[in-house]
């Protein structure tokens, strides 16, 4: 069987200071889906595709639930991270999935340059293993152009927004998601200013 995922869950609602987010997403999907990913990884056996399928889709769920604190998940997706090194090595596909995570955590945390650096691996093990026109690969430019942006690198943000978009047209060109994303953070870089590099 899978490992256990127990994260303590704080009482208050997710994103306390801003309730008209709540509105804006439909939180209750993401809490559906934190808690399927969770029954999926808990059940699968261990080492399965299921079990990394399951632990892959939970942290990105309980991220955007904003039900489980920050820093369990980061301790959870780093734990996942050195399993995943040591069962299928340092560039192994897997091993980007757990990063992508771990680097949309960390930037969720107010670590870009850990974000940055953590996105980079993601995007580079993303590249050297096969398709470089993946949808994976798109998510990853622009999973690391956020991470630039926020470190004020707008050159560097706005060239892998641009690339995140055309990587996503290519890999899935009716996925409109991916690239209305892509689209906006282009447009942010391209408004920001130098002085927004704080």
């Amino acid at each position: 069987m899978g490992g256990s995922l127990s994260l303590a869950t704080p009482s208050h609602a997710a994103h306390p200071d801003h309730p008209e987010l709540l509105r804006l997403l439909d939180f209750a999907e993401y809490v559906a889906a934190e808690d399927s990913a969770r029954a999926l990884y808990e059940s699968a056996p261990t080492g399965s595709e299921d079990e990394a399928t399951g632990v892959d889709l939970f942290l990105r769920a309980a991220r955007l639930s904003g039900r489980a604190p920050v820093q369990s998940l980061l301790e959870l997706a780093e734990q996942i991270l050195r399993e995943r090194e040591s069962s299928y090595g340092a560039d192994d596909p897997h091993v980007a999935n757990i990063l992508h995570e771990l680097g949309n955590l960390q930037l969720r945390a107010d670590d870009p340059v850990a974000a940055a650096a953590t996105h980079t691996r993601a995007l580079h093990i993303r590249e050297s293993s096969g398709d470089s026109s993946s949808f994976d690969v798109a998510a990853s430019a622009q999973a690391l152009a956020n991470a630039e942006l926020r470190l004020g690198e707008l050159d560097t943000a706005k060239t892998l927004y641009s690339r995140a978009l055309g990587v996503a047209e290519l890999a899935r060109p009716n996925e409109v998601f991916r690239r209305a994303c892509a689209i906006n953070g282009l447009g942010r870089a391209s408004s920001a200013t130098p002085s927004a590099r704080e």
